[in-house]
C-alpha cells in the first residue's frame, strides 16, 4: 500500500515539472498580471528641454481653434460674411447651421430675398426658421430647395401636415426671389414675390413662436435682406445677429505656468515638436471647472487637426471619476483606457510621466511606476509632441521632455 501512495506521489510531481516547464505565451498588454517594484523606488531623468510657460513661443495651437476659427453662430462648418449682395452663407451638409436675429410670438410676418448660388451636399436649402436651434427641429421652416434640382420653395412644420414643396412654373431658386410669411392665429399664408402661394391651416401653427433667424444648408446662399414685424436687416453688418463668435479654446501664459480654457471636443490642441523613436515626456497638471460632459487634458503624441492622436495621456474627471485616461492607437482590446492610482486627485498638482522604449510604455505618478504596457501597437507611437484639453479649464506648470 505505502508503495502505491509513494509511486502516486511521484507521478503527480512528474507531472506538475512537465506542465511548468511549459512555454507561456506572450502577454499583449500587462494591466492583468504587471505589479510595479516593491518598495516602489522613484525614477529621476534629465530632460533634453523643459518648459515652465513663460511664454508659448514653443508651442502652436491647431488651425481649428485659431482666430480664423471663431465664426458667427459658433459653426465650424459655415460661414456668415457681409458681402456686395448683403449677406453670403456657405454652409456644409446638415441642418443645424442657424443664425437668430429676433423673436416673434403669437401673429407675425416675415420676408427674406434670397437666392441659391450654388449646393454642395445633398440637401440644398436655405431660408428662414422659427423656433429652436441647435439640433432640435424648429416649429417652422421656409426656403429654397434645389434637392436634385427641383427648384421649388419648401415649408416645413412639425406635428401638423410637415412637409409641403411648391413654386409657380419656370421657378429658379439661383434667381433672387422674395418669400413672405404671414401668421394669424391657427392659419399661415406664404407669398412668393407677391403672390399668394401656399396656406395651410392647423392647430400645429399655434405653436409657432421663439427666436426666428436663417437656416442654410448644403450651399452658397446670398440674402439681400430679412424683415420680420418692425424689424429690418440689410446685412450692413453683422451685429444683431448670434450666436456670437466665441473661441473655442483659449491658452494663456500672463499667470505662472499655462492656463488652457476648452469648451466640449477633442480638438482642442497645441504641438510642438517631434519625438525620437524613444523618449520620455513629464508634465505637472491640475484641471478645475468642467465645461462639457467629458472633462480631461493632458499630453499627445502624433496626429494633428481632426485626425485621431497615436497617444493620449493625462488626467480625466468624467463624472467626478478622477482618473488616469490614456488612448493608444491601436490597442488590441480597446483604445480608451482610465486607470484607478491611488492618491489621485485631478483637482490637485500631479506629475505623469510616460517612457517609450521599443515595444513597451510605462507609465509613472510622481516619479513612480504604476502602470506598462508592450506590444507592436507602441512602435506607431510617433509624431509632434502636442497638449490636448477638452471640456475643462486646466493649469499645466511645465511641460520635460528628453530623447532616449
Amino acid at each position: 500500500m505505502n508503495k502505491i501512495i509513494k509511486y502516486t506521489l511521484a507521478l503527480g510531481f512528474i507531472g506538475f515539472l512537465t506542465q511548468s516547464c511549459e512555454k507561456q505565451a506572450d502577454a499583449t498588454y500587462w494591466e492583468d498580471y504587471y505589479t510595479p517594484p516593491v518598495p516602489p523606488t522613484p525614477e529621476e531623468f534629465t530632460p533634453d528641454w523643459s518648459d515652465s510657460f513663460s511664454n508659448f513661443d514653443k508651442w502652436e495651437t491647431l488651425v481649428n481653434d485659431g482666430e480664423g476659427e471663431i465664426k458667427l453662430g459658433n459653426d465650424p462648418d459655415a460661414t456668415w460674411t457681409q458681402s456686395d449682395n448683403g449677406l453670403n452663407v456657405v454652409a456644409l451638409g446638415g441642418w443645424h447651421h442657424r443664425i437668430t436675429a429676433t423673436q416673434v410670438k403669437d401673429d407675425f410676418v416675415a420676408e427674406i430675398k434670397i437666392r441659391i448660388n450654388s449646393s454642395n451636399a445633398d440637401f440644398p436649402k436655405a431660408g428662414l426658421f422659427v423656433g429652436n436651434i441647435g439640433g432640435d427641429v424648429p416649429r417652422m421652416w421656409l426656403g429654397l430647395d434645389n434637392w436634385g434640382g427641383t427648384n421649388s420653395v419648401y415649408r416645413f412644420v412639425p406635428d401638423g401636415p410637415e412637409w409641403a414643396n411648391f413654386g409657380p412654373e419656370d421657378f429658379d431658386v439661383h434667381q433672387w426671389q422674395v418669400l413672405k410669411i404671414t401668421k394669424v392665429g391657427s392659419k399661415l399664408s406664404v407669398f412668393i414675390n407677391g403672390i399668394l402661394s401656399h396656406e395651410l391651416e392647423d392647430d400645429a401653427v399655434l405653436k409657432i413662436e421663439g427666436n426666428i433667424g436663417l437656416s442654410v444648408e448644403g450651399a452658397d446662399v446670398d440674402v439681400a435682406y430679412f424683415r420680420v414685424n418692425n424689424f429690418y436687416d440689410d446685412f450692413m453688418n453683422l451685429d444683431a445677429w448670434g450666436p456670437k463668435p466665441s473661441p473655442a479654446s483659449t491658452w494663456s501664459t500672463e499667470t505662472k505656468g499655462l492656463k488652457v480654457f476648452a469648451r466640449s471636443g477633442w480638438h482642442h490642441r497645441a504641438v510642438t515638436d517631434m519625438v525620437a523613436e524613444n523618449f520620455i515626456a513629464e508634465f505637472k497638471l491640475k484641471l478645475h471647472d468642467a465645461l462639457g460632459t467629458y472633462p480631461k487634458a493632458g499630453i499627445m503624441i502624433g496626429g494633428l487637426g481632426g485626425d485621431v492622436p497615436r497617444l493620449i495621456y493625462g488626467l480625466d474627471n468624467y463624472d467626478g471619476s478622477s482618473t488616469v485616461v490614456k488612448f493608444i492607437q491601436g490597442r488590441p482590446d480597446g483604445e480608451w483606457h482610465n486607470l484607478d492610482v491611488d492618491g489621485l486627485n485631478v483637482n490637485e498638482w500631479q506629475v505623469l510621466r510616460v517612457k517609450k522604449e521599443g515595444n513597451t510604455l510605462v507609465f509613472y505618478k510622481d516619479g513612480l511606476e504604476y502602470y506598462r504596457e508592450q506590444g507592436d501597437h507602441i512602435l506607431g507611437i510617433q509624431g509632434q509632441l502636442g497638449i490636448i484639453v477638452e471640456g475643462c479649464e486646466a493649469d499645466y506648470d511645465y511641460i520635460s521632455y528628453k530623447a532616449i
